[in-house]
């Protein structure tokens, strides 16, 4: 529930969490106690907590400092606890229902993107930190994340997280698991105080099962699972989408890449990946945002990326590794980018490159594609109509599915 009063003025806003027993005139005792220290409550949301106590999530306004050690020789009586008290602002006058639908809306036009998860995750409930990350072999996950996926629910417990100011007893981890894509997924919300409510749990988990029911196990891509690929060396290589658990080898591969090859892809020669481009390199949801790969065994040799914003446009980007470049890999990954743009009717595609890389708009080239080029800044821009007779607009035939497609040579 929530409940407004009048506007804070000038005074100063804090959060306030109270635990007490869930009793007929509890909250108002509640309020006139914290009248008694010069505090007005503007905002209430009620948490259940288990054990007939509940624990009212409150912003209140005073005129100067708030003394918690007023505050709790006044709650004393009531049987009730001043459990958390810190400052807050403005934004944080905000209906909880509001900000649910809002999450709500964010996770649906996201199509479930782990980013927009876990940001609404922070939405919903008050976190210092929030994520969601596949469960990846060879990458265990640990602690409450690996109590939750073993156990198939949400799971609260204490434990260090490296991320925040080290403390004696360490932060909140509530971590709660989905099947995101087909695939398992852990949702985490950490705080190092309070710890989080019967009610704080719901909403991760509502927020969870959302993502859970916009994520199609089986997005159209237009691709089958795997195909085998007959290079013009004769060599073979898997074509088949990126998958969560391909991370560490798409790691390696980073780290088999020239110098200049990674200039080329990422427009820096950075050695190790950061965590937040691996992050954003990985989310791939099969709608928006397509990984496809060229793997050797449980090895990656190539890699495209095509986003597509949903307004009949896209873009693309294509990495190969340097002992595997010259044997075309790299156009059957554009090709493959470009069939999965044919199904989903975009019109035409753009890439972004250095100006001295000659090499994409010659691959681009060589694949037949009728690219045109600018150049602004240092940076060549491509952009190249997907072909007519490969679309489904002008009563001309939907492309076959991957699955249909037989083993190519590539130019």
């Amino acid at each position: 529930m929530t409940r407004r009063g009048g506007e804070a003025g000038a005074m100063e806003l804090w959060r306030a969490r109270i635990e007490a027993d869930d009793t007929p005139g509890q909250l108002a005792a509640i309020a006139g106690a914290l009248g008694g220290v010069g505090a007005n409550i503007v905002s209430l949301d009620v948490h259940a907590t288990g054990a007939s106590r509940v624990a009212d999530d409150l912003v209140i306004a005073v005129d100067g400092y708030l003394d918690a050690a007023a505050i709790q020789e006044r709650l004393a009586p009531l049987d009730a606890e001043l459990v958390d008290l810190r400052r807050a602002d403005a934004h944080e006058l905000v209906d909880p229902v509001t900000q649910a639908v809002e999450a709500a809306g964010g996770v649906m036009r996201a199509q479930a993107s782990v980013e927009v998860l876990a940001a609404a995750i922070a939405q919903v409930v008050p976190v210092e930190l929030a994520y969601v990350r596949p469960a990846i072999e060879g990458l265990p996950l640990a602690g409450v994340g690996a109590r939750a996926l073993a156990e198939g629910r949400a799971v609260l417990g204490r434990e260090p997280v490296k991320s925040l100011p080290a403390g004696p007893d360490g932060a909140w981890v509530l971590a709660a698991p989905m099947a995101l894509g087909g695939r398992a997924h852990i949702g985490v919300a950490v705080r190092r105080s309070p710890r989080f409510s019967f009610t704080e749990t719901a909403r991760l988990r509502a927020v969870m099962s959302i993502g859970a029911a916009v994520a199609s196990p089986d997005p159209d891509l237009g691709a089958p699972t795997g195909e085998r690929v007959v290079l013009r060396d004769g060599g073979e290589v898997d074509l088949r989408v990126l998958r969560a658990e391909d991370e560490l080898a798409y790691v390696r591969m980073h780290a088999r890449c020239s110098p200049l090859t990674r200039q080329r892809r990422y427009f820096s020669g950075m050695r190790a990946i950061p965590p937040s481009l691996l992050r954003l390199l990985m989310d791939v949801d099969g709608r928006r945002r397509v990984g496809l790969v060229a793997a050797v065994g449980s090895e990656l040799v190539g890699v495209a990326h095509l986003d597509l914003p949903g307004d009949g446009t896209g873009e693309v980007a294509v990495l190969v590794e340097d002992a595997h470049q010259r044997r075309g890999i790299g156009a059957a990954l554009l090709r493959r980018c470009v069939h999965v743009a044919a199904v989903r009717d975009v019109g035409a595609l753009s890439a972004v490159c250095l100006a001295d890389n000659i090499a994409f708009p010659q691959l681009v080239v060589r694949c037949g594609y009728d690219a045109t080029a600018t150049l602004d800044d240092g940076l060549r821009h491509l952009t190249f109509p997907v072909p007519r007779t490969e679309r489904r607009d002008g009563g001309a035939p939907a492309p076959a599915p991957w699955s249909g497609l037989r083993p190519v040579s590539s130019p």
